[in-house]
């Protein structure tokens, strides 16, 4: 059955801005590339909102569909997804995650 990923992440800082933001590189970078790795495997488009309340960090939120609960830890154990967590370590915090039973292309 598909379903909605919704993650809740922030910003950890970048060493260039005290007011960190996810439009600054690296980080949009990596999270484009993370945005393409993992379309390709679920099919869905990745999507990522930043939130406009003021907070001491930069919350943003991760959007995406997937075939199945299942699909998307696959995807999470899954080699590639483990190398892009390591490339996004020093950039990011994940604060929540949600499997949402909403099929992401009729949202």
């Amino acid at each position: 059955m598909p379903i909605t990923e919704f993650a809740t992440l922030e910003v950890l800082g970048l060493p260039t801005d005290n007011s960190p933001s996810i439009t600054q590189p690296p980080l949009i970078d990596h999270l484009r590339l993370v945005a393409e790795k993992q379309s390709a495997v679920s099919g869905y488009p990745v999507l990522f909102f930043e939130s406009l309340s003021p907070t001491p960090r930069s919350t943003f939120y991760l959007v995406s569909g997937w075939g199945s609960v299942e699909a998307h830890y696959e995807w999470i154990q899954s080699q590639t997804n483990q190398e892009l967590l390591v490339l996004l370590k020093d950039f990011i915090g994940v604060k929540g995650l949600a499997h949402v039973d909403v099929d992401f292309d009729e949202m």
